[in-house]
C-alpha cells in the first residue's frame, strides 16, 4: 500500500466514520510490549490519567534532550538553525496526522489559547454569535464568555442528552448563516464521541463554521479535519498523543481563514511589517504562531505525531477499545455500578464513575495511594456537564493502548475496595 493510500485508510476510520467499518487490525504483542518497554514512566504506578497527560515514549524524551544538548554546545538560535528541517518537518506531520495542509496548521502553548485565538478572530472578521452545548471545555466557554464582555460575541448553549452527547436537531435549529459553532470531539467529564462529521454537514450547508476541540480524541483514535467538516480543531501534545507538556496545536480551514479578521495579538512569526504604519498577515495559519516557542518541546511533539502514524490511530483505537472492554466486564464482575459509557457503540478510552452520595475525591486519593493514578472532574473543568448529572466531581479512568489487563485488573479491585467503603 502507497503512503497516500495507507494516509486514506486511516482517514476512513477516522471518529465519525460509519458504522460496520472494517476493523482494523489489533497491535501484536510484540507492539504493544515495545511500547511499554519504550516509555520509562510503565511500571512505576498504574497510569489511567492519559486524558490529562499521558506518559511520554523515549522518542518523545530523546528528541527533547537532543535539542537541549545542542542549545547547550551553541545556544537556542544557532541550535534553532541547525535543526530548521526537524522543525518544519514537526508541520508536515502533523498536517498528515489530522489531514489537513501544512498550511493550515499553527502551534500554540495550549489548545485553549489556540481555540481563544481563531475564536477571537472570527470575531474580529465579523462573527456576533457562537453556538456551544454544555459540556464543551470549560475554558472554551469561558473564553466565549469573555468575548462576549469585550466584544458583543452572543453566546448560546444548548443542553446535551443523558449520556453527554449532542442533540442533533436542537442544534441544528438553533444555528444560522454566519454563527460560530463550538463542539467537543469527546468531553472531558465523560467519554462517548460526538458525530462531528454528520452535525458538521449539515451546519456548513447553514453557513456555519465550526470548531472542534479534539483535546480528547487526537491520539487516541483517527481524527481527520477535513472529515469531520472542522473549520477549526484544536489539541494538545500531552494528552492521548503522549507528546510532551507546552505544546498544542491549531488547524484552520481556508474557509475560516477567509472570514478570520486579524489576529488579537501579533509579533514577526504571523505579520510582515511591510511599511511604518502598516503590517500584513502572513498567510495560511502560521500568522496565529508566536516568534517565542520552545524548539525542545515542539520537536518532541513531532517524535510522538511520528510514532502514532507508525502504528496507525486506527489500530491504536482497536488497543483502547479492546482494553475498555475489558475493563467493563472487569468492573460488572467486581459489583461495581457501570460507567456512564459502559455498552455504547460511541464509546473512547474515557470511563467515568459518579455518585452524589459517595467523595469521588476520597476515593481517587485512595486509588493513587495504592499506586493507581486516575482524575476528579470537579466544577472547575466541566461546571455545566456535571451540573446535568447531579454530581459535583466524576471518577475519570482513561486507557491508552500502553496499558496493560493486568494494570486493569489492578485498577477495578482497587476501585471496588473503595466504592464499598
Amino acid at each position: 500500500m502507497s503512503a497516500a493510500a495507507g494516509d486514506e485508510a486511516e482517514r476512513g476510520a477516522a471518529a465519525g466514520a460509519p458504522p460496520g467499518a472494517a476493523r482494523p487490525a489489533a497491535l501484536t504483542d510484540g507492539e504493544v510490549a515495545a511500547l511499554r518497554a519504550d516509555t520509562p514512566a510503565v511500571g512505576h504506578h498504574v497510569h489511567l490519567n492519559h486524558a490529562s497527560a499521558s506518559l511520554a515514549p523515549g522518542a518523545v524524551i530523546a528528541a527533547m534532550e537532543q535539542f537541549l544538548a545542542a542549545e547547550r554546545a551553541m545556544g537556542v538560535h544557532a541550535a534553532i538553525e541547525a535543526h530548521a528541517g526537524a522543525l518544519d518537518e514537526v508541520r508536515r506531520l502533523v498536517a498528515r496526522l489530522v489531514g489537513a495542509e501544512p498550511a493550515s496548521i499553527a502551534f500554540a502553548d495550549t489548545a485553549t489559547r489556540a481555540f481563544a485565538t481563531a475564536l477571537g478572530a472570527l470575531v474580529a472578521g465579523g462573527a456576533r454569535r457562537l453556538v456551544t452545548v454544555r459540556n464543551e471545555w470549560g475554558p472554551n466557554l469561558l473564553n466565549a464568555g469573555l468575548l462576549g464582555e469585550r466584544a458583543g460575541l452572543a453566546v448560546e448553549v444548548l443542553p446535551v442528552d443523558a449520556q453527554g452527547r449532542v442533540e442533533p436537531d436542537r442544534l441544528i435549529e438553533s444555528v444560522r448563516a454566519g454563527d460560530v459553532v463550538a463542539l467537543p470531539l469527546v468531553p472531558t467529564a465523560s467519554g462517548l464521541v460526538n458525530d462531528v462529521a454528520a452535525l458538521a454537514a449539515e451546519l456548513r450547508a447553514r453557513d456555519a463554521l465550526v470548531m472542534i476541540d479534539a483535546a480528547q480524541a487526537v491520539g487516541q483514535m483517527p481524527v481527520d479535519a477535513a472529515a469531520l467538516g472542522a473549520d477549526v480543531l484544536v489539541f494538545p501534545s500531552r494528552k492521548w498523543l503522549r507528546g510532551p507538556k507546552g505544546v498544542a496545536v491549531l488547524s484552520v480551514s481556508p474557509r475560516a481563514l477567509a472570514r478570520a479578521g486579524s489576529p488579537s495579538s501579533v509579533d514577526m512569526a504571523g505579520v510582515r511589517w511591510d511599511r511604518d504604519d502598516r503590517f500584513a498577515v502572513r498567510d495560511g495559519a502560521l500568522r496565529f504562531e508566536s516568534f517565542e516557542f520552545n524548539p525542545a518541546v515542539r520537536l518532541g511533539l513531532g517524535a510522538a505525531v511520528r510514532l502514532a502514524l507508525s502504528l496507525g490511530p486506527a489500530r491504536i483505537a482497536v488497543r483502547i477499545r479492546d482494553l475498555v472492554a475489558h475493563a467493563v466486564r472487569c468492573a460488572e464482575a467486581a459489583g461495581l455500578p457501570p460507567p456512564l459509557e459502559a455498552g455504547s457503540e460511541h464509546g473512547s478510552g474515557i470511563l467515568t464513575w459518579a455518585d452524589p452520595q459517595r467523595d469521588i475525591g476520597r476515593i481517587a486519593t485512595a486509588l493513587q495511594a495504592s499506586g493507581v493514578r486516575v482524575a476528579v472532574i470537579g466544577a472547575e473543568h466541566a461546571r455545566l456537564a456535571l451540573a446535568d448529572r447531579g454530581v459535583t466531581a466524576v471518577l475519570r479512568a482513561s486507557i491508552h493502548a500502553v496499558n496493560s489487563p493486568a494494570e486493569i485488573d489492578a485498577f477495578v479491585a482497587r476501585l471496588a475496595a473503595g466504592w464499598r467503603r
